[in-house]
């Protein structure tokens, strides 16, 4: 499971700085995708921060 958390908390962090890059977008949702998320690799990010754990 922190696998998961890690791979989205990472790609959710470079593709909110990025939002227009083609590939990062692509990533995201493909990485939605994967876990049958497509609906929400579609939604809008709001601006929020992102809290790194610190283990």
């Amino acid at each position: 499971q922190e696998i998961w958390h890690d791979a989205i908390a990472n790609l959710a962090e470079l593709y909110f700085a990025n939002p227009e890059d083609d590939s990062l977008q692509e990533a995201w949702t493909n990485l939605l995708e994967s876990v049958g998320l497509a609906g929400v690799a579609q939604k809008p990010f709001v601006s929020s921060e992102l809290v790194v754990s610190e283990d």
